[in-house]
């Protein structure tokens, strides 16, 4: 744990103080010998070592980003050609498509990060496609947003087998528009796997407005259900069985909506929780937060800067710290039924995922509660319904019923959304980027910590049935 939130630190520190001494190999000898004599010597002055460690990897990790920021800033002004791999889905915009790059080549030198780009073309481009672009590089980028301004595509090409995983997905979501129609299929694939590039502008907007943007973002909920799925029928034959089968549809599912950071959270959270439960253990909610919030930052630093990695957090942790709390106070040692624990877990994940939104759009929705109220319960029947439309598209008489019952409850999904949209009255405006806003945590932190001492006094040795 002190590696972990060592880590966090550094990662912290790397983009607050463009750090990029930490750039050799060196450091990562040394951060080993450090948690080895940790675990060999576990001493009070060990851990601090440790903590250092975690600071002095998370430099390393993420000093070649800074060095390629520099990089960047010594081309501003000028014409480059930027080689790179399409990282994710395409976004459609009424501007033109947002293109994700990564394993970049400037000018055939190869730097750190990732780049978007906005192309007013109608290429069909693809994940895993490889572009080589032209542009000019521009005044106001930051650390994880570079402007590259008159773009022009020079190249393109794919690999002879293409994106295996992502012709799957496609040749099931063609199944389902088939059988769905347009606009519901997109809203459906967009729940069932996360396909946000298939939803226009307008509905992004509305989505936004009235607190619904989670549900469109493949998450935990997906891989718990794979991973449930796995145990009962892999388990069958033996735990090891039932681990190596959840593992198995863990890797699939996000090679197939690809490794986003959401994505790359929750099978992260899916996997360890399915290796705890084949060694007979559980992980306390706030050390596996802290462990998979390390992991991430290690694998990609940049995700710091991220909205959909600090909202999959805020939300993760909303359901693992703050929903036990509001249960407790709300039903003691009672338990909620199942819509009471799907809106009990949606207005954990609001607040706790409010003041990042407030800070990031600098707008207040008073409308979250009623659209996750209308929308959350059917949220698995239209899943369902959507991946049985896919599937069952072969078979015209079953996938035309399955598409028309689809098509009803996501019909009834969009009356809602544009209903609630519409009422401005319920908006309300403050100033974006303002840090102060993040205060709101005081509250919220100091009532889980009022809470966890509490429970802990409210702990006492008795006997029940004559056992201590």
């Amino acid at each position: 744990m002190g590696l972990a939130g060592g880590v966090i630190g550094g990662t912290v520190w790397l983009w607050v103080a463009k750090i990029d001494f930490f750039d050799s190999l060196l450091w990562v000898v040394v951060v080993g010998l450090v948690v080895l004599v940790s675990i060999f010597y576990p001493k009070k002055w060990t851990l601090g070592l440790v903590v250092v460690a975690g600071v002095v990897l998370a430099l390393v990790r993420g000093s070649g980003e800074i060095r390629g920021q520099k990089i960047w800033a010594e081309w501003t002004g000028k014409i480059i050609v930027v080689e790179g791999v399409v990282a994710s889905d395409v976004s459609e915009r009424r501007s033109g498509q947002v293109v994700k790059l990564k394993s970049l080549k400037i000018n055939g030198q190869n730097i750190a990060g990732n780049l978007s780009i906005q192309l007013l073309s109608v290429l069909k481009i693809k994940r895993s496609d490889r572009l080589k672009i032209q542009g000019k590089v521009v005044e106001g980028f930051s650390a994880r947003a570079i402007s590259v301004r008159q773009v022009k595509v020079l190249e393109q090409s794919r690999a002879q087998m293409g994106d295996v995983w992502l012709d799957m997905r496609d040749g099931f979501a063609e199944q389902v528009e088939r059988q769905v129609g347009s606009p519901e299929a997109e809203l459906g694939l967009a729940y069932l796997a996360g396909m946000k590039n298939g939803l226009d502008d307008q509905l992004n907007e509305k989505l936004r407005i009235v607190g619904l943007s989670h549900v469109v973002v493949a998450s935990g909920t997906h891989l718990s259900i794979l991973v449930g799925f796995a145990r009962k029928i892999f388990g069958r034959i033996s735990r090891f069985a039932g681990v190596f089968g959840a593992l198995l549809l863990i890797f699939s599912f996000g090679s197939i909506i690809g490794w986003t950071a959401s994505i790359t959270r929750a099978a992260l959270v899916s996997s360890l929780t399915i290796l705890m439960w084949y060694v007979g253990r559980k992980w306390q909610p706030f050390r596996l937060i802290i462990l998979v919030m390390a992991v991430t930052l290690l694998i990609e630093p940049g995700y710091l800067m991220e909205l959909g990695w600090q909202l999959s957090f805020g939300s993760f942790g909303g359901i693992m710290l703050l929903m036990p709390v509001m249960v407790r106070w709300l039903y003691g040692r009672g338990k909620p039924g199942l819509i009471a624990n799907l809106l009990l877990a949606a207005t954990a994940a609001t607040v706790m995922c409010l003041p990042i939104l407030i800070y990031t759009f600098g707008t207040i929705s008073l409308l979250a509660w009623p659209a996750n109220l209308l929308i959350l319960p059917t949220i698995p029947w239209a899943m369902g319904l959507t991946f049985g439309a896919g599937v069952m598209g072969w078979c015209t008489p079953v996938g035309w019923v399955l598409g028309k019952l689809t098509r009803l409850v996501l019909q009834y999904h969009l009356m809602v959304i544009d209903f609630l949209s519409q009422q401005e009255m319920f908006l309300i405006d403050v100033e974006a980027e303002n840090p102060w806003v993040f205060l709101l945590y005081v509250p919220i932190v100091g009532w889980l910590v009022w809470d966890g001492l509490k429970v802990k006094q409210d702990i006492g040795v008795g006997r029940d049935n004559g056992t201590e």
